[in-house]
C-alpha cells in the first residue's frame, strides 16, 4: 500500500517539476518550461525587428506593428502616428534591423528577461548610419503570449556615416 502510495506521488511530481523536487509535498516554484524561453526570446527579437524597420512614410504601421507585441504598460502603446511624426522633426529616412545574438537571461512561469544584440542600417538623404546596438526586454506572458512589457537600449558600439 505504501509502494502504491509513493508511486502516485512520484508520478505526479515528475509532471510537475517544482524548485524542491525531493519535497513529497508540491511546495516549490514551479520550473518553467524550456520552449516557453524559447517562445518568449522569438518574441523578442520580433518586436527589435519590427522597431528598427522604419519608414516615416508608413509611422501609422510602424506604430501599429510594434504595438501588437507590446503590454499596455509600454510606452509605444501611448504615443499616436502624429506625436511620433512631429517629434521626427520633418526627417525622412528608412532603416531596416538584423538580429545579431539574443540569449534568455531569466524566466519564471509568465515573465523573462531577453537579452538581443542587434544592427541597425539607417539611409537618409544625409547618408547611411550603422549602429550595433544592444537591448534588454522584460517580456510578459499575456493570455499564453508573450508581449514585451519594458525595454532598456542603448548603443553597443557606432560606425561613422557612409555615403
Amino acid at each position: 500500500m505504501l509502494g502504491v502510495g509513493l508511486g502516485s506521488v512520484l508520478l505526479y511530481r515528475s509532471d510537475h517539476l517544482t524548485s524542491k523536487p525531493y519535497s513529497l509535498l508540491n511546495n516549490g516554484d514551479a520550473i518553467p518550461d524550456a520552449s516557453e524561453g524559447r517562445k518568449a526570446v522569438t518574441a523578442a527579437e520580433q518586436y527589435i525587428l519590427r522597431l528598427d524597420t522604419l519608414d516615416t512614410a508608413k509611422l501609422q504601421e510602424y506604430l501599429d506593428g510594434i504595438n501588437q507585441l507590446s503590454t499596455t504598460k509600454s510606452e509605444t502603446n501611448s504615443i499616436t502616428a502624429e506625436q511620433f511624426e512631429a517629434s521626427l522633426q520633418g526627417q525622412k529616412f528608412q532603416s531596416k534591423g538584423l538580429i545579431v545574438s539574443s540569449a534568455l537571461r531569466d524566466q519564471d512561469i509568465d515573465s523573462a528577461t531577453v537579452l538581443v544584440l542587434h544592427i541597425r542600417e539607417t539611409v537618409a538623404a544625409q547618408g547611411t548610419e550603422i549602429r550595433n546596438l544592444r537591448a534588454v526586454l522584460s517580456m510578459q506572458r499575456v493570455n499564453g503570449t508573450w508581449l514585451v512589457d519594458d525595454i532598456q537600449s542603448d548603443a553597443a558600439s557606432q560606425s561613422g556615416a557612409a555615403q
